[in-house]
């Protein structure tokens, strides 16, 4: 004769079967996170490369288009908008020769550095960045908005002196713990250095100059010396330069990395 389950027998495979549901869902749920932890960290990686990036040599992102980091553009909660939406005042990526009215306010000696005869690659020319249509703001994978400070006053872009040097997310947790930073600034944290070196068989004075982009402007600095010798501009971001000197008036482009940058001119 067959038997029924009893009430015990049941409630021992309803318990069992919980169990597994249970452990099936977490399993899930920790799958569905760390795809979600991926996806941010590519996020991140994405941002920075539309920062700082580089293809086939030549300069690509928007610290070397603009000669500099975005730069906060909402004083209540910054964003990072100037990759997809070009900044207000600044022009359209362009070559431009560097006369008094594309040169930056803030250049020093301007008269100086006048050349018509030097074009300089400078301007927004994005968007380096591209986000949902509709979308005013950029989300990590769980929805959060990537500005200075989001719903739970979690950090998610790091401001120093008005420029956004770092982007951050929280995992799926949401919590510090969770947190990882990439930084925005070149690799290894490090400005650029030219160095320049002139070389000659005999001795006398060089003007040398280089000339970079500033928001669509241009902008650069001058420096005279004794050759043979060498002389060094220093603090400079990454990005397009372009180098002139008065003896041999011959401009020269070279893609500044961070750390040293040699450049050799042999004068006549």
């Amino acid at each position: 004769m067959k038997r029924g389950f009893t009430l015990v027998e049941m409630t021992v495979v309803l318990i069992i079967l919980a169990a597994l549901t249970h452990l099936a869902v977490r399993q899930l749920s920790q799958v569905r996170d760390a795809r979600l932890e991926t996806v941010a960290n590519r996020q991140l990686e994405e941002i920075r490369a539309a920062v700082y990036a580089r293809a086939a040599g030549e300069s690509a992102g928007f610290l070397a288009d603009m000669g500099r980091l975005p730069r906060i553009t909402n004083a209540t909660n910054a964003t990072l908008e100037e990759l997809w939406i070009c900044p207000v005042g600044a022009r359209d990526f362009a070559l431009r020769p560097a006369v008094s009215n594309n040169f930056s306010a803030a250049t020093a000696d301007i008269g100086a550095l006048e050349d018509a005869t030097v074009y300089v690659p400078t301007g927004w020319r994005g968007p380096y960045l591209h986000i949902p249509f509709g979308r005013d703001e950029l989300l990590d994978p769980w929805g959060n908005p990537m500005v200075e400070k989001d719903a739970a006053g979690l950090a998610r872009l790091t401001i120093t002196n008005g420029f956004i040097t770092a982007v951050s997310h929280y995992g799926a947790t949401g919590q510090r713990r969770g947190k990882r930073t990439l930084s925005l600034a070149p690799p290894q944290g490090a400005t650029s250095r030219l160095v320049v070196t002139f070389v000659a068989s005999t001795n006398g004075t060089v003007t040398c100059k280089w000339y970079g982009p500033a928001s669509g402007l241009v902008t650069g600095a001058s420096a005279t010396l004794s050759f043979p010798g060498s002389v060094v501009f220093d603090g400079l971001t990454p990005g397009l330069r372009v180098v002139k000197d008065d003896v041999t008036g011959v401009a020269r482009y070279i893609d500044l990395h961070p750390g040293d940058n040699p450049l050799q001119i042999t004068l006549p």
